[in-house]
């Protein structure tokens, strides 16, 4: 066995017989130590006295307690710290009394410490025991370390402010304000009007006016606004520039007086105020005075085509074939269909009249006006084509403003029709009433249309009737059989005999009535026989009558 392998074995079994276990050992548990380790038995393991720990089990042995700690129990698994606000700096200690309280001018905000930490700058420490340091109020500083008590926390100086708490240092009044008082927490801004370029200042009067050519619209601004184009400043102390007025710009900055406001020239105009530039005169429109606001329009009838015009006779006149119905255009329109611009400088174009049209544009003479041509009208104005000839209609002229209907017992199914004879006259058993009709009427019951191109249908005469449409012929018409009757003529059905009265004849246009003292209570009777007597008791002073009336009291009736 060589040196090296014989120093590793007598390692291992060094080791071994310390600390590894075997089936036959007992563990001490934590608080407890046994220094013997070949006792096997439980009894054999001490608790760890006040001011020692163990926090594992099978030790030989217990910990000092740690410096910022206390053990002040026998068998102590871990140490106890020290609570905030104060501190330990020894090792092994068994009371909570080894626990010091932190002096004045430090403090601990932390349990189980071994020192307390020096009061910081912007604070102070003005109690035993402190646990957080206090810090300066706003408008105060402290530069020192350590403090012991409020009076360590200074006012700020004029000329420096402190809005934050616990603070080593104020910091100097910032541009476009001033700090006059001591112990301030805000600075305060100069006026609008005013600037300020430095800092530290300690008095409003370190404010200055803005001079002519500037302005100053916020408070606690550290320069002035020069003056924008378009304004001028004429005032010290300028809170807003001034707008040069409409009519009028100025491409300047900087402007001290309202002379720098020039007037628009010719050809241009401005219709705001505070303008760099006058804007170009727009098409359609001029601009002939210096400081015009607005600009002129060409009338109607002209257009101008170019920007920047400066007087009207930019403003050219429409030429023949267009129009212009409105002011300030850049061009004419061309003259619509259905009409006709023969003059120069036209407002609006004149109309084709009725019977005519024009299917063109830009027309420049009536002659464009076409009359309309046979089978076909036009009752209106202004009409690019005319209109076909409708049915029932015929259109027989050049230039016909309005179609000529076909007459009363005529009809006409066509369109475009351009002679009467496109009236075609109504056939037996039809009839027409009316004219401009693109089909007959077919004849009505209780009549007859025995004629070609009939405008009413002939009644069939009292006592007859028809109950069929299209009749030809008188022959149509029949006679009411007895027991009916008929008083009008064009009656599609008889009527039968009403009660009363009786029909014993073929055609009858009115019925008989029963005479006095009789009755008959029956419709459509045939023959006087239907009349009954009244009975004893009973009279009928009037004829035609369906019953009896009883005698009156007093009386007899035999």
């Amino acid at each position: 066995m060589n040196p090296f392998q014989l120093f590793s074995y007598i390692t291992t079994v060094f080791l071994c017989t310390l600390s590894c276990n075997t089936s036959a050992q007992y563990s001490c548990p934590p608080g407890s130590y046994n220094r013997n380790i070949t006792t096997n038995s439980s009894e054999a393991c001490v608790k760890c006295p006040i001011g020692l720990y163990n926090p594992y089990t099978g030790q030989t042995s217990c910990t000092i307690c740690i410096s910022g700690y206390y053990c002040d129990i026998v068998g102590a698994t871990d140490p106890k710290p020290c609570p905030t606000g104060t501190y330990n700096p020894n090792e092994g200690s068994n009371s909570s009394e080894a626990c010091v309280k932190c002096p004045i001018g430090w403090y601990n905000q932390y349990t189980g410490r071994t020192s307390c930490t020096t009061c910081i700058w912007g604070y102070y420490c003005d109690t035993v025991g402190a646990t957080d340091p206090r810090p300066c109020p706003t408008g105060t500083y402290n530069p020192s370390t350590g403090s012991i008590s409020s009076q360590a926390c200074f006012k700020c100086p004029v000329g420096f402010y402190n809005k934050d708490i616990g603070r080593f240092s104020c910091a100097p009044c910032i541009w476009g304000y001033y700090c006059d008082t001591v112990g301030t927490t805000d600075p305060k801004p100069c006026p609008i009007g005013t600037y300020n370029p430095s800092t530290g200042s300690i008095s409003s009067q370190a404010c200055l006016k803005c001079s002519v050519g500037s302005y100053s619209q916020n408070p606690g601004e550290p320069s002035c606004t020069t003056c924008i184009s378009g304004y001028y400043c004429d005032t010290v102390g300028a809170t807003d520039p001034k707008p040069c007025p409409t009519g009028t710009y100025n491409p300047n900055t900087g402007s001290i007086s309202s002379q720098a406001c020039i007037k628009c020239p010719i050809g241009s105009y401005n219709p705001y105020t505070g303008q760099s530039s006058c804007r170009t005169c727009i098409l359609g429109y001029y601009c002939d005075t210096v400081g015009a606001t607005d600009p002129k329009p060409c009338p109607s009838g002209t257009y101008t085509t170019n920007t920047g015009s400066l007087s009207s006779q930019a403003c050219i006149k429409c030429p023949v074939g267009s129009y212009n119905s409105y002011t300030g255009q850049s061009s004419c329109r061309t003259c619509i269909l259905g009409y006709y611009c023969d003059t120069v400088g036209a407002t609006d174009p004149k109309p084709c009249p009725t019977g005519t049209y024009n299917p063109n544009t830009g027309s420049i003479s009536s002659q464009g006006c076409i009359k309309c041509p046979i089978g076909s009208y036009n009752s209106y104005t202004g009409q690019s084509s005319c209109r076909t000839c409708i049915l029932g209609y015929y259109c027989d002229a050049v230039g016909a403003i309005d179609p000529t209907p076909c007459p009363g017992g005529t009809y006409n199914p066509n369109k475009d029709s351009n002679s009467s004879e496109a009236c075609v006259e109504c056939s037996v058993g039809l009839y027409n009433p009316f004219t401009g009709q693109i089909s007959c009427r077919t004849c009505i019951s209780g009549y007859y249309c025995d004629a070609v191109g009939a405008i009413d249908p002939t009644p069939c005469p009292g006592g007859t009737y028809n109950p069929n449409e299209g009749s030809n012929s008188s022959e149509a018409c029949i006679n009411c059989h007895v027991g009916s009757y008929n008083n009008n003529t064009g009656a599609s059905s008889c009527t039968p005999c009403r009660r009363g009265y009786f029909c014993n004849t073929v055609r009858a246009t009115s019925p008989k009535p029963c005479p006095a003292g009789t009755y008959n209570p029956k419709v459509g009777s045939i023959s006087s026989k239907a009349c009954i007597k009244c009975r004893a008791g009973w009279y009928n002073r009037r004829t035609g009558q369906s019953s009896c009336l009883r005698c009156p009291t007093g009386h007899s009736c035999v």
